[in-house]
């Protein structure tokens, strides 16, 4: 009987080395485990402290893959002009309760991301991109792109009013390139105020007829016009 009692505590004995040597096996294992994730967090990780510039940088091929599989984003082909998402809540308030300069506040930022999102095609230079940009955006080329939608018709009725409404608010900014006698600069910066004006009404109000009127704007034609207007 003492032999049989050795025999199983000693097979008791084996049974509990093997079950603490498969627990530290399996400890070990999942320290290994999270120290790859940990080198893996650490190698994908933005520090933005680093004043150091890794210039050969690049995403992997496979995370881009999945932010384009789970965006809504969709760029826009040579011609076709961008739409950006709604990020505006007026509350059930009307857009005329904003004052004109709010409106072209927002409509210059509006503005400019669709020059932006032309400029975007073909591929180019960052300071290419910023310049044609600034060129649409200065008031000499808004006040022709307002000049080609009034002569041409484009706008309805409302539309012509909102834009009087923006031209005739008290902007105090005036550029100093514009101001001086026989510049004409106090109507165009006016102009180009109210095209910005309704570009930020239009905006909040109708995404859709934004669109129409921003496709008229954002044409080859009439972007070439514009940029050789306010490159003079």
């Amino acid at each position: 009987r003492r032999g049989a009692r050795a025999t199983v505590r000693a097979g008791r004995g084996c049974g509990a080395r093997d079950a603490r040597r498969r627990g530290e096996a399996a400890a070990r294992r999942g320290r290994d485990a999270g120290e790859r994730r940990g080198r893996a967090r650490a190698a994908a990780r933005v520090d933005l402290d680093d004043e150091d510039v890794d210039a050969g940088y690049v995403p992997g091929r496979d995370a881009l893959e999945r932010v384009e599989a789970s965006g809504t984003a969709r760029s826009s082909s040579p011609g076709e002009v961008w739409v950006p998402e709604d990020l505006v809540d007026l509350r059930g308030k009307s857009a005329r309760q904003w004052s004109p300069i709010a409106l072209a506040f927002l409509g210059d930022a509006v503005f400019e991301l669709y020059a932006r999102g032309v400029f975007f095609y073909p591929p180019a230079k960052p300071l290419e991109y910023d310049l044609k940009t600034k060129r649409l955006a200065r008031a000499e080329a808004q006040d022709f792109l307002l000049r080609l939608l009034i002569d041409g018709d484009a706008l309805s009725e409302e539309e012509v009013s909102i834009v009087k409404w923006g031209r005739n608010a008290a902007y105090g900014n005036i550029p100093t390139r514009l101001k001086g006698k026989g510049k004409g600069g106090h109507g165009t910066y006016r102009n180009a105020s109210a095209l910005e004006c309704l570009v930020g009404y239009l905006y909040v109000v109708d995404r859709a007829r934004l669109q129409e009127v921003m496709t008229i704007v954002m044409s080859e034609t009439a972007i070439e016009g514009a940029l050789a207007l306010s490159s003079k």
